[in-house]
């Protein structure tokens, strides 16, 4: 598997919304991180198998597969990623989804870039 480099953390932003995606991917990089996107789950689970992705942040609700598609990937093959779910689901149901799936962090759409740049931090240093 590829790294970015030795200094950078790899964040895949996954979501089929183009803006929310390149929102959350220029926070990111503003930030120094290296970020990856994909616009679907399956070019997810791709970016996972080839890179050593240190963070993923996904989309909740993609087509045709949802975030929870990817999350199942990472989980059933090993993958060591902390795991951010984006949603705009109220539904506490989805939280208890979240964790039998490894997903560390659920937040709601619109995401706020502090909270979203050290929930990010909280997952690197907890993998």
């Amino acid at each position: 598997m590829k790294k970015s480099n030795g200094s950078n953390i790899l964040v895949l932003v996954a979501d089929d919304d183009e803006s929310v995606r390149g929102f959350v991917a220029g926070i990111l990089e503003a930030c120094g991180f290296f970020v990856i996107q994909a616009v679907n789950a399956g070019a997810a689970i791709r970016v996972i198998e080839e890179w050593d992705v240190d963070v993923a942040i996904i989309d909740h609700r993609m087509k045709p597969n949802d975030g929870f598609e990817i999350a199942r990937h990472a989980l059933v093959q090993g993958h060591r990623i902390g795991l951010v779910m984006l949603t705009d689901d109220p539904s506490t149901d989805l939280l208890l989804q979240a964790g039998q799936y490894g997903i560390g962090q659920v937040m709601r759409k619109p995401v706020e870039a502090g909270r979203l740049v050290e929930t990010v931090r909280r997952m690197v240093r907890a993998r």
